[in-house]
């Protein structure tokens, strides 16, 4: 494992290290820090995040793969209280798919969001 990532994302670092045969990776408040490589990352990552975390820097999976200009997939809610706004990047420089959904928290999950 990688010493410059955080002890609490270590498995984020295995998968940085091993990752070519993983087929995604959905991940909940959680990031790479600038300087950590990823040599052999997931296809495809989806990343859920909170505008307002202050544990962890915002995600950085589009500028880890190279990835241009994303497209807004628009706003959707599985619940009335909660609406997240995705962005995706399509084929990115290593080829791998990016989708980003913020929502206005913090560092949490939001209650009934995974439906």
């Amino acid at each position: 494992m990688s010493p410059d990532i955080p002890l609490g994302l270590q498995w984020l670092g295995g998968m940085c290290e091993n990752g070519n045969d993983i087929a995604a990776l959905l991940v909940i408040s959680g990031s790479l820090r600038r300087e950590v490589q990823c040599p052999q990352a997931p296809r495809e990552v989806r990343h859920v995040h909170g505008t307002n975390d202050t544990v962890m820097d915002f995600p950085l999976w589009r500028d880890k793969f190279d990835c241009g200009v994303g497209q807004d997939a628009g706003a959707w809610n599985v619940v009335d209280f909660l609406t997240f706004q995705r962005t995706t990047w399509e084929d990115c420089g290593s080829g791998q798919n990016v989708t980003l959904d913020i929502h206005p928290g913090g560092h949490f999950i939001p209650h009934g969001w995974i439906g």
